[in-house]
């Protein structure tokens, strides 16, 4: 484009000599033009590929959290994006901290701190007490540490850009290619190798065309101003060839297309975290997998049970609350469930107190 740029300015400076000021600017003006259209529409079109790449990014990112806040201390799912200071979070094995916190009560917690320390080793942390505050207890938890094992609360101390999440936050790499980027970029590179060539077969044939022409015709001489006008036309011409050669925008096809199809897979519940993924997924020929939490819903329930030699099948007029076995097996069934399940009562956006949690152990719930 820059060497364009300077033919355009040649061909400005020669066709205002050779046909004058009133019609000699029309061809040199018009390269400029098509300059900041081409430069435009690239950088629209970047743009657009960006915007798409740090939205699916956000989606990415984007999960939610059992929080108490307020409602008598019962929990919420909310935002990790919308915790603010004072917040209480429920801390589970597997879980990443949202934000910066404190430990207030804790079971068991080892936390893997690698993101900071580099060290895989996970690290017991532990809530301060009256009885343990004298060995100083390590009750501090970083946000993006993985709680290893565990569970327990914490209070948000720091959110936004003064926790450790908005200082160390990952930059977004929107310049890394996908495996079928890079091909099409090494096809681009041997097309502009072979319209490089053309270019320059062309230039030379239209510069002997010219030398010939003014020494049979003698219509013009080597130091005339249509002269220099030609020679640069022949210039920009073999410049231009270049141009139209290079398949600038075919990587950049491609990531736009990536870009907008793994948001419309949004949209279908398939969240893809990879924009290379799509093309491993289409060298793929077989997949073995099992269906349990890949193909299904993580929608469960209790079919049948089995307690006290009996093989009870969980139906509308058969259910634990009504059903052949003794009362007292019934609340032993009912006391373990509740007592061993992680799940927790939340309101729904209809006012509907419903389970939240681990599919299996909604199911459970479901069945009391």
């Amino acid at each position: 484009m820059l060497i364009l740029a300077i033919a355009g300015f040649f061909t400005l400076i020669t066709g205002m000599i050779a046909n004058g000021p009133a019609v000699g600017w029309v061809e040199g003006i018009s390269i400029f033009f098509a300059i900041v259209i081409i430069v435009s529409i690239e950088a629209a079109n970047d743009w657009m590929k960006d915007k798409q790449f740090v939205k699916l990014q956000s989606c990415i990112k984007d999960e939610d959290i059992a929080v108490i806040r307020g409602k008598f201390g019962v929990t919420q799912s909310v935002n990790i994006y919308k915790l603010v200071v004072g917040d209480v979070i429920i801390l589970e094995a597997g879980s990443r901290v949202p934000a910066d916190s404190v430990l207030i009560e804790s079971n068991d917690i080892t936390v893997d701190e690698s993101f900071y320390t580099g060290n895989n080793r996970a690290v017991k942390k532990e809530a301060a007490t009256n009885e343990n505050y004298s060995s100083s207890p390590d009750c501090f938890l970083l946000s993006q540490s993985l709680i290893a094992s565990g569970s327990g609360k914490a209070v948000v101390c720091c959110v936004g850009k003064n926790s450790r999440r908005g200082i160390l936050d990952e930059k977004l790499d929107t310049e890394s290619k996908t495996p079928l980027q890079s091909k099409l970029e090494n096809l681009g590179c041997t097309f502009t190798k072979w319209g490089i060539y053309a270019s320059i077969a062309i230039l030379i044939a239209n510069m002997i065309n010219l030398i010939l022409t003014i020494s049979v015709s003698g219509e013009f001489s080597f130091g005339s101003s249509r002269t220099l006008k030609t020679i640069v036309d022949n210039l920009t011409l073999s410049i231009t060839i270049i141009i139209v050669a290079v398949p600038e925008g075919l990587p950049l096809t491609i990531a736009i297309s990536l870009a907008y199809s793994v948001m419309r897979m949004k949209d279908d519940k398939i969240l893809v975290k990879n924009l290379n993924a799509p093309e491993v997924m289409g060298t793929i020929e077989e997949i073995c997998t099992g269906k349990t939490a890949t193909l299904t819903k993580d929608d469960m329930q209790v079919s049948q049970f089995y307690a006290q030699t009996l093989l009870i099948r969980n139906t509308r007029k058969n259910t634990l609350l009504n059903c052949e076995l003794e009362s007292h097996m019934i609340e032993l069934i009912k006391e373990s469930i509740l007592w061993n399940c992680e799940a927790r009562i939340e309101m729904d956006a209809q006012a509907l107190y419903v389970p939240v949690g681990s599919g299996t152990e909604v199911g459970l719930i479901k069945f009391l």
